[in-house]
């Protein structure tokens, strides 16, 4: 007598693939929260950048004041950063008679300024005119645990730190 063989079948059971997708969206649900993180810091850094190099365009225009000086008859000492408000910077020329907008501004959209004091180059040298740094402290609208520092060094570097 010969016995037949069972056949048998490759295949998952209901349990089993119940088993993995949960596993699966348990690992799905505890990477989301890394994800938002990184997203959060690079909001807050994209804005510091954008600060910085908002400052190193008074700084450009302090070491060539003759691109940036629309009124022969005002003769700038100095190119001035100004915090107008908590999202607005803004670019003056800074003369013996007064300082005056040059119609630069840098509106912030993600984030608040929430430590800043004036920065002024000097005309020509294009130097920080402080023997001390400046900084100037944003914080993320979303979520105020991320900041960002732009730090302005004399003579006149410009970094970005992001903690």
């Amino acid at each position: 007598m010969f016995l037949a063989k069972e056949k048998t079948r490759a295949a998952f059971t209901i349990i089993e693939l119940v088993v993995v997708i949960t596993i699966s969206l348990l690992l799905v649900a505890a990477a989301i929260p890394l994800f938002t993180s990184r997203a959060r810091t690079q909001e807050i850094e994209k804005e510091a950048w954008q600060v910085s190099s908002f400052v190193g365009r008074a700084k450009n225009y302090a070491s060539y004041p003759e691109y940036a000086s629309f009124d022969p008859v005002f003769e700038p000492t100095a190119y001035r950063v100004k915090r107008i408000d908590a999202t607005d910077l803004r670019i003056f020329r800074v003369a013996s008679s007064g300082e005056t907008p040059i119609g630069e501004d840098l509106f912030l959209t993600r984030s608040t300024i929430s430590n800043f004091s004036d920065i002024d180059f000097n005309v020509y040298a294009g130097v920080y005119s402080s023997p001390n740094p400046r900084e100037i402290q944003l914080q993320l609208n979303k979520d105020h645990a991320k900041t960002a520092r732009v730090i302005v060094i004399n003579p006149g570097e410009i970094s970005v730190a992001v903690p």
